[in-house]
């Protein structure tokens, strides 16, 4: 794996780490949250919490793996499922969801030694 895979897999964790702390939040204040957006259910905003946090899990384990394997096969799992996260990061504000895809495309587009 060459240093554009590397470079969007850390990447990649720096977002998801921006992402579980939002996560975090979200859990944790879903009840104030419920109350200045009236017209949410308080269920959604565990819904959007829950992804928030389980998202970015699985980019960290697969980008783990994928830098201490070194297979083709755990890089491209973490650069889909970072791309997947910008699905979800549009709720932890503007910087995970640029994280998540500069890290997710440059994941994919990295070289893969054999």
């Amino acid at each position: 794996m060459n240093g554009v895979a590397k470079g969007g897999i850390i990447t990649s964790f720096i977002g998801a780490g921006f992402c579980c702390i939002m996560g975090i939040i979200f859990l944790f204040s879903s009840a104030a949250l419920t109350k200045v957006v009236s017209n949410i259910d308080k269920t959604v905003i565990i819904a959007i919490g829950v992804l928030l946090l389980v998202g970015p899990v699985l980019v960290i384990v697969f980008g783990s793996l994928a830098l201490a394997k070194k297979t083709n096969g755990f890089k491209l799992a973490c650069g889909i499922i970072a791309l997947l996260c910008v699905v979800v990061a549009w709720a932890a504000y503007f910087v995970p969801l640029i994280l998540f895809l500069v890290g997710g495309i440059l994941t994919l587009c990295g070289k893969a030694n054999n």
